[in-house]
């Protein structure tokens, strides 16, 4: 897993370099931390934006299959040492990505797993609604065991918007706090969101959730630029698009519909850098490109 970044802000330290999840806490703190008491709370002049390729292969990054990512990635700085956390999985990546700390910490281990007292007779999707909420009835609002790089965000004022083309978006930011950053902040995960009435406002632009893979990504992509960013962005956004992941588990990685879904994350990549030039915010931007998990080849 290698990671992407244009930097704008100050050199990062080596320590920052060594995992993403460092680099996002310590974006998110050096911008975005607590004010003092009787401070005034952080303005959002400077924002942090994180997008994530899901499955995206490293090694498939080129001038070719990937210009928008090419070219940001000579402008910036590229962690070339990062490796999933295992199980290289997208609940367990996504979750260890914004808490910052191992699936035995975080208490997200698999994507799928045997949880009896959330159900007794089948194993459970982790990032499905109904399971997220009973987990944290059950455990006092700690499903998820330590506090997210969101709900950090917004107890320090900063208001945060997650857009995810899949499931995993509602373990990124799954609670309605009641601090002024939580009120400011929201969660879009495979066409449903929180709080529920965003939806309506996002459809009324670019109508329903599709139901192709591509189109999912390019309708998540628009709602953050279009509907989410429309009066201003956030401290922190996250956009979490579903290729080529998706695409790369229907065919291979290298084939042709992986290189174009490939192509297509590029562009929706591009969307937001563009989006990002058009609101004069990309030199108060800091902007990370991650992939969660690569992808193997194997016979069967």
């Amino acid at each position: 897993m290698t990671t992407f970044v244009q930097p704008p802000c100050a050199p990062l330290t080596r320590y920052v370099i060594q995992l993403l999840r460092f680099s996002i806490l310590f974006a998110s703190w050096r911008v975005f931390c607590a004010p003092a008491p009787g401070a005034e709370e952080p303005n959002e002049s400077r924002h942090v934006v994180i997008v994530v390729w899901d499955g995206m292969r490293p090694d498939f990054v080129s001038e070719q299959n990937t210009p928008a990512l090419w070219k940001l990635a000579r402008e910036g700085v590229t962690f070339r040492n990062h490796h999933a956390v295992y199980p290289s999985a997208t609940m367990v990546n996504g979750t260890a990505m914004v808490t910052g700390v191992y699936p035995g910490r975080n208490g997200i281990t698999a994507n799928h797993v045997y949880r009896p007292d959330i159900d007794p007779h089948h194993a459970v999707d982790v990032e499905l609604l109904p399971v997220v909420n009973k987990g944290d009835d059950l455990s006092g609002g700690k499903y998820i065991s330590v506090p997210t790089v969101a709900e950090l965000v917004q107890r320090a004022g900063g208001g945060t918007v997650i857009a995810a083309a899949k499931t995993v978006g509602l373990l990124l930011d799954r609670k309605a706090g009641t601090n002024s950053g939580a009120k400011r902040s929201l969660t879009l995960f495979a066409g449903k969101s929180l709080p529920a009435d965003v939806l309506s406002s996002i459809s009324e632009k670019l109508g329903p959730f599709p139901s192709a893979h591509l189109q999912q990504d390019i309708w998540t992509t628009k709602a953050l630029t279009d509907v989410l960013w429309k009066d201003g962005l956030p401290a922190l956004s996250v956009l979490w698009l579903g290729e080529p992941d998706l695409t790369q588990h229907e065919s291979a990685p290298g084939a042709p519909a992986a290189l174009a879904a490939i192509k297509s994350a590029d562009e929706n990549l591009a969307a937001v850098l563009a989006a990002l030039d058009q609101g004069n915010a990309r030199g108060t931007t800091d902007v990370f490109v991650v992939s969660d998990h690569g992808f193997s080849t194997i016979e069967r």
